[in-house]
């Protein structure tokens, strides 16, 4: 009997050694919270605000303070350029501002939860053995097949706009929330395999498990100072391009064009590009 409790006792050390672990978390609890701010101001539209001089009032977000890096400058930051992508004039005097925009934060931070699959740590064998036998044995570990842990970012965004003289309510945005994930994932120890909306695909160890190309969509170019219908936070845009540099999607071709010689008799005549 000592030989299969031995025996047991081995193979719960051969699974619980592992070949991954995570031991520092502050890295990818900045990028959730981050992430959830620009998917929380991504969804606000300030087309509304097209062409009008606002000043951006963060006074009441000021003294936003967290443990991870990412506090009210990110978040103002992140608001004036989303009014920029959206036309709005930004001025840094409030008198000479048409509008005053007003944001608040509701919730700013990261939570976290630990899933273990398998058995738990027991003594129930070890006072058996002890009650027939006399004799002790180990307390069985927890024996682990899986496990999981899981963080996400939180935010919640609300702005208002008031014209500066009257103090008349102009616009408000409504409620903006948004959640990043990422989750590590051990399964018999192998692991970590990385998931979750700030990754991208699936990664093994911080390496990339599948070498699908993540094709990013790029919106066209402008000629002019054109604010697209749609322009998401994470999407590159050139809002005035120099309109002395050509499209690249631009190609000069030679064309052809009939003339008449003096005998009326039509000829064929290569133009220049």
């Amino acid at each position: 009997m000592a030989l299969h409790v031995l025996t047991l006792f081995a193979l719960t050390l051969l699974l619980q050694s592992g070949c991954g672990t995570t031991t520092n978390r502050i890295g990818t609890e900045q990028l959730l919270i981050s992430d959830a701010v620009d998917k929380a101001v991504d969804r606000i539209d300030f087309s509304a605000l097209t062409g009008v001089k606002v000043y951006l009032d963060s006074r009441y977000i000021s003294s936003l303070k967290t443990n991870h890096f990412i506090d009210s400058n990110y978040v103002t930051s992140s608001l004036r350029q989303q009014l920029t992508a959206s036309g709005a004039l930004i001025q840094d005097d409030r008198e000479h501002a048409t509008l005053i925009v007003e944001p608040r934060v509701g919730a700013l931070g990261a939570d976290g939860h630990d899933v273990t699959y398998g058995v738990p740590q027991s003594g129930a064998l070890s006072s058996a053995v002890s009650a027939v036998s006399g004799s002790s044995i180990p307390v069985i570990p927890e024996i682990s097949l899986g496990r999981t842990d899981a963080q996400a970012g939180v935010a919640k965004l609300v702005v208002f706009a008031y014209d500066r003289e009257t103090r008349e309510p102009v616009w408000q945005s409504g409620l903006a929330k948004a959640e990043s994930t990422s989750s590590n994932t051990w399964i018999l120890g192998a692991g970590p395999f990385q998931r979750g909306s700030i990754h991208e695909g699936v990664k093994f160890a911080g390496r990339k498990f599948d070498r699908a190309p993540v094709r990013k969509q790029l919106l066209p170019q402008s000629d002019g100072l054109n604010i697209p219908d749609e322009l998401h936070f994470d999407q590159a845009y050139l809002f005035k391009p120099d309109p002395g540099r050509p499209k690249p999607d631009t190609v000069q071709q030679a064309s052809f064009e009939e003339g008449v010689d003096e005998s009326g008799v039509e000829e064929q005549t290569e133009a220049s590009p």
